[in-house]
């Protein structure tokens, strides 16, 4: 958030992360029985800048805040917030 915050223009800055654990069991009348884990994981960032009368807001990496994808805190580190905050 530090990043995102040293250019004075920026008003707002946000960042999110989510994690996900779910577990679903199929079970039917020919005695069939699937359990299934999944862990979904995802974050992004945010900024809003304004400037006289002008505000814009930018987000990375996508506009529908974050990217998510059924992985770990890996998929998370493999974003690049830091690196892609400026």
């Amino acid at each position: 958030m530090q990043i995102l915050r040293k250019d004075k223009r920026i008003k707002k800055a946000e960042a999110e992360m989510t994690l996900f654990h779910t577990v679903k069991i199929f079970l039917n009348t020919e005695r069939a029985e699937v359990e299934q884990e999944i862990v979904e994981s995802g974050a992004g960032i945010e900024a809003t800048a304004v400037e006289s009368h002008e505000v814009q807001r930018r987000s990375f990496p996508t506009s529908f805040g974050g990217n998510y994808a059924a992985r770990g805190y890996e998929c998370i580190r493999a974003l690049g917030l830091v690196a892609n905050a400026k």
